[in-house]
């Protein structure tokens, strides 16, 4: 298993996305069995299959294990492919999963392992946006599902497991 940081300081986010390999502190790609860190101090991780101007992550996406620093923050957006996370997944920052205006991607977001989420940052932001709302008209919910095996609070406590389903048809489940 291998360390491997996120490192961009671009702040045109445009750029900032998962595929470009100059921005991973081993320049190349994460793979199954790495761990990753957003550290504090870097540019907005985006994971996007959609990211006018910038590059794009167009296939499923599997880590090891993955950590957003207080400080750091990780955006999931027009993303519609499966993120695994086969280990934990530890939020001490900010991060966002298909919470942007307009985005109906779909994103599915499974976590093998502990979902931590310590309130240091900005917390986890999952969907939650009214989509396609304009001047009063009919909009659609962010679809995204989200899975872990189990929930741990700030004391190492464990909450047992969570499913988060957003879906325009159905409303949002938690």
């Amino acid at each position: 298993m291998t360390a491997i940081n996120w490192t961009a300081t671009n702040t045109n986010n445009n750029n900032n996305e998962w595929s470009n390999t100059n921005d991973w502190s081993n320049n190349s790609l994460p793979g199954s069995s790495d761990t990753i860190t957003v550290p504090a101090s870097t540019a907005t991780l985006l994971l996007s299959s959609v990211n006018p101007g910038g590059p794009t992550t167009t296939s499923n996406v599997t880590v090891a294990g993955a950590t957003v620093s207080s400080g750091g923050s990780w955006n999931i957006q027009s993303y519609a492919h499966t993120l695994a996370i086969t280990g934990a997944l530890e939020v001490d920052g900010s991060m966002q999963v298909d919470s942007d205006p307009f985005d109906q991607a779909g994103t599915t977001v499974t976590i093998g392992g502990a979902l931590i989420v310590t309130n240091a940052g900005g917390g986890l932001a999952v969907g939650g946006y009214g989509q396609g709302w304009v001047s009063g008209q009919p909009g659609n919910a962010t679809a995204v599902l989200m899975t872990a095996a189990s929930v741990t609070d700030n004391s190492g406590t464990s909450n047992g497991s969570i499913i988060i389903d957003s879906d325009a048809g159905d409303g949002s489940t938690a």
